[in-house]
């Protein structure tokens, strides 16, 4: 039986575990709210730092997919495998996640844009970190060390 990882109470389940068989696989897990968090907290930085809004936009979606490339390339695989302990587990993640990975970054960058109650704007930060340390207390730095590994890798050897 092919387990369904778009259901309601396989999304709902994921959310809360980041050790099950749909993780990396539907179109939202856990990791999801990490790409939401870096790309929400990048765009709060580029705001205050009075960047274009459509540098912004395009700086956000382009780098989205750069890393998403990069996380499932061969390297990214193996660096993953190897930080989580995951040996024969982790193939990459399926065409649907790496979608939702994707808007979930866009959606993160939307409400950068749109919250304006500094209370809420930073309280969301605060839920995004407590949520992410309760899940996986690594996975805040996983995506960030992989890429800057890659880009050490790419530029200095």
């Amino acid at each position: 039986m092919m387990l369904d990882c778009n259901s309601f109470n396989t999304i709902q389940h994921n959310l809360y575990n980041n050790d099950t068989d749909c993780t990396s696989k539907g179109f939202i897990d856990y990791y999801s709210f990490i790409h939401l968090f870096w790309t929400y907290f990048i765009t709060l930085i580029f705001i205050g730092l009075k960047f274009n809004k459509t540098f912004i936009i395009v700086f956000i979606f382009v780098g989205t997919i750069l890393f998403e490339i990069v996380e499932n390339s061969k390297w990214g695989k193996l660096l993953y495998k190897k930080h989580e302990h995951k040996e024969n587990e982790y193939n990459g993640d399926s065409l649907l996640n790496i979608i939702g990975d994707i808007i979930f970054g866009l959606i993160g960058t939307f409400l950068a844009f749109k919250i304006k109650n500094n209370i809420t704007k930073y309280g969301l930060i605060v839920f995004l970190l407590i949520y992410i340390h309760i899940i996986d207390k690594n996975a805040f730095f996983i995506g960030f060390d992989v890429f800057m590994k890659y880009v050490n890798h790419v530029f200095f050897y």
